[in-house]
């Protein structure tokens, strides 16, 4: 119901040093620079993906008017909202994994009717990397002595992504399902990064730089569920 521009931003960073520093760099202080380009690159395109994740519940709205997370999403025929997001905050637990994929599975769309949505992917932080693989990688039950077969083995793709951190600007308690098949988020490649070195003729100088172009958001909010992960209440 709504049209959705993706803008690609550009992003450039580079150095320059003298040609005597060049060919004096006895210890190869000069020729490891180029190689902090290339991370500066990549911490910039894995930053701007995750920031999709890391404000998915506090900034940047989608075309209606809400945010990506949010327990407060119109639907175009005037029904009753809908959420993709934890209301109370719940922690990644076996019974809260499944209260998060019942909630995704009854999303709907714009008219009410039923999508049949099914999160086969599990986004989280580093810290939460070992309580997800014991959830999704057991072979029975996790934190139980019951006999019971482990109903998420095999269903749940679990992806840790460093981005999503604390450290990184994100939560070390949020955390987020997918249906791969049918989410909206995006990112695009415009320009992948570029790297170029030249020389200056009048100056002297040796030059490096790296450049490159992309965006990343989302068309719909559906076929995506997200919890802060911090028990407290959220509404937006």
């Amino acid at each position: 119901m709504y049209d959705v521009s993706y803008v690609h931003l550009k992003y450039t960073k580079g150095f320059k040093v003298s040609e005597e520093l060049m060919e004096d760099d006895r210890y190869n202080v000069i020729k490891k620079k180029p190689a902090a380009l290339a991370r500066a690159a990549r911490r910039q395109a894995e930053s701007l993906a995750a920031d999709r994740f890391n404000n998915a519940f506090s900034s940047g709205t989608g075309g209606d008017a809400k945010y990506l997370a949010s327990t407060l999403h119109p639907r175009a025929d005037g029904g009753t909202a809908q959420s993709n997001a934890s209301a109370s905050g719940i922690a990644l637990t076996e019974v809260n994994l499944n209260t998060g994929l019942m909630a995704m599975s009854g999303q709907l769309d714009d008219k009410g009717m039923m999508i049949s949505m099914r999160a086969n992917v599990l986004v989280v932080p580093p810290a939460l990397e070992k309580t997800a693989y014991e959830i999704t990688k057991s072979t029975l039950r996790s934190d139980t002595a019951d006999n019971d077969a482990n109903y998420y083995s095999g269903k749940l793709k679990v992806i840790v992504w460093d981005w999503l951190s604390a450290a990184a600007g994100g939560s070390d308690t949020a955390w987020f399902l997918l249906d791969s098949a049918q989410h909206e988020l995006n990112y695009y490649w415009r320009i992948r990064p570029e790297f170029k070195q030249d020389n200056s003729f009048d100056t002297g100088m040796a030059l490096f730089k790296v450049r490159m172009r992309a965006s990343s958001g989302w068309s719909d909010w559906r076929g995506f569920w997200g919890s802060k992960g911090d028990s407290t209440s959220y509404t937006s």
